[in-house]
């Protein structure tokens, strides 16, 4: 029973983690891509409309993919923590 909790968790923390980096990836991406292409030229403000649509699209990709790779990572970092 321990170790359904602590699969659940650990994905519940991955998926958590997978839409927050999904709705900053945008933003932070056009901040290295150069001035032509970054979200700060037209203010701050924008940048941040654009977390919604970050995660719109890129969530899905990121949470399968933090759903597959970051709960056996998370697993074994608690189990090393033991």
């Amino acid at each position: 029973m321990q170790t359904l909790v602590r699969t659940l968790l650990a994905l519940l923390v991955a998926v958590a983690l997978s839409v927050v980096v999904a709705g900053l990836f945008l933003p932070v991406v056009s901040v290295f891509q150069g001035p032509e292409f970054s979200c700060l030229n037209e203010g701050i403000g924008v940048c941040f409309s654009w977390i919604p649509m970050s995660a719109l699209l890129y969530g899905p990709l990121f949470v399968i993919v933090g759903a597959v790779v970051g709960t056996p990572v998370l697993l074994m970092l608690w189990a090393w923590r033991q």
